[in-house]
């Protein structure tokens, strides 16, 4: 009995833990050098320099960026609902991120069609719109509509 739990936390568990850690470093890595050079390509059709103050051409500058977003101070108005005013973000943070759950993957992630995903996607991309609503409305301003 001990053999098999021990083989299973070794085994199965530990490869899925680090197969899903190089999956998201890989997308982390992948976002900031795309976010990179959008803003190079930004600057120059603008005749700017763009990023490049943050390490070596700039290559630093999106984690500077994530950095600065991280200890960014939250600033709730004074009569908004707090709880429907933070939680609103987090709702369509979520929603954006059920719509990855609908990629359906077969036994060595080769996507598959499915016609059921398509009515999902839709409707997870519908419900993502209400936290955009609940964050107008919960901040008690005329304009929230």
């Amino acid at each position: 009995m001990f053999d098999l739990v021990f083989d299973f936390i070794f085994g199965n568990f530990l490869f899925i833990v680090l197969y899903f850690l190089c999956f998201l470093v890989f997308v982390l890595l992948s976002v900031a050098i795309c976010t990179l050079l959008e803003r190079k390509l930004m600057a120059s059709m603008q005749r700017r320099k763009g990023p490049n103050v943050v390490g070596l051409f700039g290559f630093l500058q999106p984690f500077a960026d994530a950095l600065k977003a991280l200890v960014k101070e939250n600033i709730i108005p004074r009569d908004a609902d707090a709880y429907i005013f933070l939680l609103a973000p987090v709702f369509t943070f979520f929603c954006s991120l059920k719509v990855w759950g609908l990629l359906p993957l077969d036994s060595i992630d080769y996507p598959i069609y499915s016609l059921n995903g398509v009515l999902y996607l839709l409707i997870i991309l519908s419900f993502g719109a209400y936290g955009i609503i609940f964050a107008g409305w919960s901040s008690i301003l005329n304009m929230h509509f």
